[in-house]
Formats: C-alpha cells, structure tokens, sequence
C-alpha cells in the first residue's frame, strides 16, 4: 500500500525557502548569543597613590571622629599614628591635647593640707595673656622670622636661616610655639606627654636657658626642645637639612630654645 511520495518541483522551492528562513534564524541567534556572552563587565579600577601628609591628615581626622564618639584608645592610637607620618598635624595635636585634659580632669585631685597661706605671685608666666605672641623670640641671630600666627591662647613664628650663615648647613627652618596650657600641671604634661610622644627619637632632658625641658626627635628629619614654664608650654621644632640626622641638632635646639624670653 506503500506509495513513493514525489515532491512536485513547486513543493521542492517551499521546502528551501522554509529551509532559509530557519537557518538565517538561528544565524542571527547564535551571532546575538555569542555578543552577549563576549561583552566584557564594566570595571573602573582607581589607584590613588596618597602622600604622607594626606594619610596622617585621613588619620587624624579618624582619630577626631574616634574621640567624638568618646572611644578614648582608638582616637589617641590613630593621632599617634598620623603624627609619626606628620608631626606638624595640627588635627591629630588637637586630639592628643584634648584627650590627655580630659584625662586630667577625670583624674581624682587631692588638697594637700598646710599651715602656711600661699601668696600670690605677680609672675607673667601663671598669668592668661590676649598677645601669647609676645612670648614669642623677638629675633635669632643668624636667622630671619617670617609672620607671626597668633590663634586664641596659641602663637607661632617659623625662622629661616640667613644665606651663608652656620646654621643653615644643618636646618632649613625652626617653628616656635607658645601654647596656654591654663596651669603649671597641665603645661608640664603637655611636654612629658605631647613632646616625648611625638618626638621619642634620641629623647633627653636638657636645660635651656634657666629651664628645665626636653629634647627628641621624630626619627627622620625633626627634632625638638621643649620646656614649661608657669601655665605655658615652649617649643621649638627643627627641621634638618636632607641627610643631617635630628639627634644632632641637640646644640642647635638649645640655642635657639635658650631665644624664648621664658627660657631667661
């Protein structure tokens, strides 16, 4: 009953035009298919390369958030650390100088019990002041001042020295600072605590002037001298010339120091 199916010749031209039309199909699927699986992802990769100045300034201002939030460890360890990339920081000082007062007053005080009525000094040193500037070197021999900064109860002035002179081979500048610490205690801590933390390299005592106070340096290129006297902290920082170690400039520290007129 089997019949051989014969394709008329119109039958055979429908076949291979429906025979095109898939295959131009699944062409066009495949190509779409292949496109889709090729196109890479969109990626944008940032390298940002930051400076020390720029890392120790991301630090302190984490350390001024940590300490916001009263989390005492985490503030003073990230001002630490900013200072060890920047010791000129004025965020993460801010931090240290804030957490050690606070750390005072939460301190328990106690009122020794004497006999003798204490007088009252007229020394300028335990007095408050409006021109902190004035306590400021007036001049250094050998050295050029540039302009006074005066910031509230805070004051300083960056010296250069002269063309040709001694010091310039081992100093490129020298920063002063006056700093209204409000009493004796509070500036004797701002030295032993600020001072030697910042600057713990080469640490010594050391006099200056008539002053008791101290020397260190960061390790790297600055070296300081600092000393108290009466509600008031005293500091100059040195900057060393490239290749000339801070712990040498013990010498020079002491000189320039010895230029505060609380250190006659």
């Amino acid at each position: 009953m089997a019949q051989n199916l014969r394709l008329t010749p119109l039958m055979r031209r429908i076949l291979v035009i429906v025979a095109s039309v898939v295959g131009l199909a699944l062409l066009i699927f495949g190509v779409s298919a292949i496109s889709s699986a090729k196109k890479p992802a969109e990626t944008t990769v940032a390298t940002t390369q930051l400076s020390g100045e720029a890392r120790a300034e991301l630090l302190a201002n984490r350390a001024l958030a940590a300490a916001s939030k009263d989390d005492t460890v985490t503030a003073r360890s990230l001002a630490e650390s900013a200072l060890k990339l920047n010791a000129a920081n004025q965020v993460a000082v801010g931090v240290i100088r804030r957490l050690d007062e606070e750390a005072e007053s939460a301190a328990p005080t106690t009122t020794p019990t004497s006999s003798k009525t204490t007088t009252a000094t007229s020394d300028v040193w335990t007095k408050a002041t409006k021109t902190p500037a004035t306590f400021l070197p007036k001049k250094v021999a050998g050295w050029t001042a540039g302009d006074v900064v005066t910031l509230g109860s805070e004051a300083q002035v960056t010296y250069q020295p002269d063309e040709g002179a001694k010091d310039g081979s081992s100093a490129i500048r020298a920063t002063f600072f006056v700093h209204d610490r409000g009493t004796a205690a509070k500036a004797s801590a701002f030295v032993s605590t600020v001072d030697k933390k910042v600057y713990p390299g080469a640490g010594t005592t050391a006099k200056f002037g008539t002053q008791n106070g101290y020397f260190g340096t960061d390790g790297a290129r600055l070296a300081v001298a600092a000393f108290p006297r009466g509600r008031y902290a005293f500091e100059v920082v040195v900057y060393s010339q490239q290749g000339i170690k801070p712990a040498t400039l013990l010498t020079l520290a002491t000189k320039l120091a010895t230029a505060f007129p609380a250190a006659q």
